[in-house]
């Protein structure tokens, strides 16, 4: 039984290496989503679902705990103490693809276009942040989309 699990895992990890994805699957990773006008809204992971995978995207279903910290730019620290950390988790799903990516949450979809290069309006802040956190553990906010292929 042991072996098979192994097996059952290994081939899941490797599908999904296939797809170029490294998805996240530890729990409590916290990443900042967006800084603006004196706050700053934060996630940390709870867990991840992969509902389906094909070898050019994997669908997610990834349950969070939202927050939000105040924000001084002069600050050093980034805006990173004392996060007020809301009551209760969300599920996101999140279709990791290179040609549609996108994060949803209830009825509101979220497309993903990472072809300009000037990027995304800063109001996707934190839907690209959970974007490149779930489908490539990345939580550095860098230029991601340029780090992982989706814009030359």
């Amino acid at each position: 039984m042991k072996k098979l699990l192994l097996l059952i895992l290994s081939l899941s990890a490797y599908s999904i290496a296939n797809a170029g994805f490294n998805i996240l699957n530890t729990p409590e990773v916290i990443s900042v989503g967006r800084c603006h006008m004196g706050y700053c809204s934060w996630s940390k992971s709870i867990s991840t679902k992969i509902i389906s995978e094909t070898s050019k995207n994997v669908l997610l279903e990834a349950t969070l705990l939202g927050g939000t910290s105040e924000f001084d730019p002069e600050d050093s620290r980034g805006g990173d103490q004392d996060i007020r950390w809301d009551k209760k988790p969300h599920k996101l799903i999140i279709n990791c693809s290179y040609t549609k990516p996108s994060v949803g949450s209830g009825s509101q979809l979220t497309i993903l276009d990472f072809s300009s290069e000037d990027g995304m309006p800063a109001v996707y802040d934190s839907d690209i942040s959970v974007y490149f956190k779930y489908c490539h553990s990345y939580t550095d906010n860098g230029d991601a989309p340029k780090e992982f292929g989706y814009i030359n």
